[in-house]
């Protein structure tokens, strides 16, 4: 569900904005998500199911439990690349 933004008009969040102008597009939390976990790089010590891992960017879109991600520099570097912007852009979205 998008929340209204300040003109009363529907917003989504900082994730689904970064997902819109991605390349590929990432269509869902899921996709994104099975997306990560496939990546090379992405960290063995970070254990986690799709579906899971999912929840979890919902919640970050909705600036829930940012914690999460701001304390993973390995899987702020995943999602910026999937994603087609800076770490930096990543780490302001939670705060970082």
């Amino acid at each position: 569900m998008q929340a209204p933004n300040g003109d009363g008009e529907l917003s989504m969040g900082w994730l689904r904005d970064l997902m819109q102008g991605a390349q590929p597009r990432y269509r869902s939390f899921g996709a994104l998500g099975r997306a990560m976990l496939a990546h090379p790089a992405w960290p063995a010590h970070v254990h986690t199911q799709p579906r899971s891992l999912a929840t979890v960017l919902s919640k970050l879109d909705r600036d829930t439990d940012v914690e999460w991600l701001a304390d993973r520099a390995d899987v702020q570097r995943i999602l910026a690349e999937l994603l087609g912007c800076t770490v930096s852009d990543v780490q302001a979205s939670v705060g970082g």
